[in-house]
């Protein structure tokens, strides 16, 4: 359980402006969820039920008398979504985000999982439809009104993006999902010009493609009463140009909730090097599904042939991919700080320990790196690193327009699509939790910040940020305070589809400003007359981060060339803010989302000794041929001497609470008007800046002195570790 510690502190010498905390209206009908509440197995006998689930996909296309689709990925995944979403029991089968995360652990990189759905289903006739009969508001269905089919459709859930020209093909039983008999034996053509091969399954076949390309794969299934199906599927060679000279399989140490963090890690040799000489360790960002591997890695690292160069000067690459890339940030930084001690310990067999290291951590990896290299140093562990470079990371939080998540949400669970199932899976995760801002799950449960995002960033921000090496910020938001090119409250995506049995409406706005009051969200499902479902979200009292400078996301294109099946998506716009300029510079107490890093560069409360930026926002992880001098710069600069530290080597959350002390201070002279007492609430430590030579008094709520001290620094640190929960007052007088 987390523990709760309230200070209010006072004093005659300031006073703090204070934002009101979010509040969210909430209007939602469901009706459609007890609409097939209460169906019998006994009518529908195979268990699935193909107008429970609302479709994307036509499946009477994949009939066998009717001309066979060819799927590809994404296509395979959407009937598999639907599929789960028409069973009558949802136990029957996994669910899509775990089938496909254990697809991507049970085959490696060379090598597909193939699936095979071979169901019988039952839809409602078409004639009955207008003349249906609901008991206490669900479906009374009799067999009559039901008709029969089959479903067949191969395809595979999980596709890397690099794989080799040499690759197996696994027919794994456990992903041949049927309610009928298995097959005897199939033929398969995998379009290598070898033509078809008897497969059966458990079997594992190797092939090999003489290119890259993508490769139609056709599959006939025989059973053992005569029948036969076909069907056919679309996969994806690449290899990859540069392959890692070495694989490491590396477990933490250091558990986290009990749990140890894995990752793989691939070591790419520089020129005439067989030992690791000036590595340039690489952390992965966050990935989900865990769908990057070392090859895919490397090459978001390689943009402008970045690393190719370094290679080719004489610099190692070790990239690490973690191998639960939404797992908690901690678990993961904990494998981080294993794979530098195997790189020091390398390092000084080769006696190139003098050399030092540089490390990278892009997106994500940026909060790993951050917190494993400030953990070895508190913990009096080496790490030997020179220069660490945090590339467009979070270091205060991410965003992703809250109306957007709540369209992921509502579509996800009334829509069933597939997409939007995927996107809800991520923002679920414990990675998306402790990064997000503004989390979906606030809206409903009234916690402002999620409780992850805040027991994250009360624990980083405490521990400080690096100090035994040169900490640099290479950005994508534009550091002259040029955003979006739309405000607070504009309309980010319009969708409106209109027919005869069917009314869909899912629209999003931007977060309004901290004064203004909008919706950020109305959806419709309408698919069976008066059974609908409806939700409408309105925000007030938040940061108009949507369309801030940042890192962007080009989530709204993505959403507008997604086929939804029932109409289309219109996005307004093609992106937002995902990374805040005032987060990845990790602007100390800087809650303006617009605000001009450039106009107040010589007066930066930044812990980085140096901070790289575009004019205008780029893509997020963008390397171009400016950011590229930039990293080549910092690598490759071997002096021993470090500039001065900024004194600030903290930050604060990006998230202003009516517990915050804000960045406008009510002012009564120059010299008082800069007092901080921050976090607010506090975990473990409070923090008293500019205080110099005050007393401190700690009261309780029932009045009893706590503490009474003389403050003797301008940056105090007060351990609270072994307080009580509860309410204290701090008063700070003029000594």
């Amino acid at each position: 359980m987390r523990r709760t510690l309230w200070v209010l502190a006072f004093t005659f010498l300031f006073s703090g402006l204070f934002a009101q905390e979010p509040q969210a209206t909430v209007f939602s009908q469901n009706t459609s969820k007890k609409l097939f509440a209460n169906l019998s197995k006994s009518v529908v006998t195979t268990g699935f039920l193909r107008d429970k689930a609302i479709g994307e996909i036509d499946w009477n296309s994949f009939m066998q008398n009717k001309a066979n689709n060819c799927v590809n990925n994404h296509v395979f995944r959407q009937i598999y979504f639907e599929l789960y979403n028409a069973s009558l029991d949802n136990k029957s089968l996994p669910k899509l985000d775990d089938l496909v995360k254990k697809a991507y652990s049970e085959q490696d990189k060379h090598s597909f999982l193939v699936s095979v759905i071979d169901v019988d289903y039952q839809t409602i006739k078409s004639s009955e439809k207008s003349n249906l009969t609901t008991k206490n508001g669900s479906l009374v269905l009799t067999k009559s009104e039901l008709q029969t089919r089959n479903l067949f459709v191969a395809g595979i859930p999980a596709q890397r993006e690099f794989t080799s020209k040499s690759v197996i093909f696994d027919f794994n039983p456990s992903y041949y999902i049927t309610n009928k008999q298995k097959p005897s034996y199939f033929l398969v053509d995998f379009g290598d010009g070898q033509g078809a091969r008897r497969v059966v399954l458990g079997e594992k076949v190797k092939v090999k493609y003489p290119n890259d390309g993508n490769k139609l794969i056709k599959l006939t299934a025989y059973f053992s009463d005569g029948t036969k199906k076909t069907s056919s599927f679309k996969v994806s060679i690449k290899t990859a140009k540069v392959a890692p000279n070495e694989v490491w399989n590396v477990t933490a140490k250091i558990p986290y909730n009990g749990v140890y963090g894995k990752v793989e890690v691939g070591i790419f040799y520089g020129a005439g090097h067989s030992t690791l000489v000036h590595p340039v360790v690489i952390v992965d960002g966050f990935d989900p599904e865990n769908s990057r591997g070392i090859e895919e890695i490397y090459q978001l690292a390689n943009q402008q042939n970045m690393f190719d160069d370094l290679l080719a000067k004489g610099y190692d690459a070790v990239v690490i991919n973690n191998l639960a890339g939404a797992d908690y940030i901690q678990r993961n930084a904990f494998a981080f700080i294993e794979v530098l001690n195997m790189v020091n310990d390398r390092m000084e067999k080769a006696g190139t320990y003098q050399n030092k290291i540089v490390v990278i951590g892009p997106s994500m990896g940026g909060l790993i790196t951050r917190y494993g290299l400030r953990y070895m140093e508190l913990h009096g562990m080496r790490h030997n690193v020179r220069t660490w470079i945090s590339f467009d990371s979070p270091q205060r939080g991410a965003t992703v327009p809250l109306g957007l998540q709540h369209w992921v949400r509502f579509f996800a669970d009334e829509g069933h699509s597939e997409d939007a199932q995927r996107a809800l899976d991520a923002l679920n995760t414990p990675a998306a939790q402790q990064m997000l801002i503004y989390h979906y799950t606030s809206t409903y449960t009234g916690e402002f910040p999620n409780p992850n995002y805040y027991d994250f960033y009360s624990e980083i921000n405490s521990m400080g940020f690096p100090t035994n090496c040169r900490r640099v910020a290479i950005i994508d938001g534009s550091g002259y305070g040029n955003g979006q090119p739309y405000g607070a409250g504009a309309q980010l995506i319009y969708y409106h589809y209109n027919s005869f049995l069917v009314d869909i409406v899912g629209d999003v706005w931007a977060l309004p400003d901290e004064n203004g009051s909008n919706r950020i969200f109305h959806g419709i499902i309408d698919i069976l007359g008066p059974w609908y479902d409806e939700e409408s979200i309105t925000y007030q009292y938040t940061l108009p981060l949507d369309g801030a400078p940042g890192g962007e996301a080009n989530t709204l294109e993505q959403m507008d060339n997604i086929d939804p099946g029932h109409g289309d998506i219109v996005a307004m716009y093609k992106n937002h803010c995902f990374i805040p300029t005032i987060s990845s510079l990790a602007l100390y107490n800087v809650y303006d989302p617009y605000y001009n890093v450039d106009a107040n560069r010589s007066n930066l409360s930044t812990p980085f000794d140096a901070i790289y930026y575009p004019n205008t926002n780029q893509r997020h992880m963008n390397i171009d041929e400016q950011a590229k001098q930039w990293f080549t710069s910092e690598i490759t600069n071997q002096t021993s001497f470090y500039p001065a530290k900024r004194t600030v080597n903290t930050t604060t959350m990006l998230y202003p609470t009516d517990q915050q002390v804000r960045v406008e201070i009510h002012k009564q002279n120059n010299k008082t008007a800069q007092v901080l007492v921050y976090p607010n609430p506090v975990s473990n430590y409070l923090i008293i800046r500019n205080a110099y030579n005050s007393n401190m008094k700690v009261v309780n709520l029932a009045g009893s002195v706590i503490l009474e001290q003389k403050v003797n620094k301008d940056s105090y640190v007060l351990n609270t570790s072994d307080w009580q929960a509860g309410v204290y007052f701090v008063t700070l007088t003029n000594g």
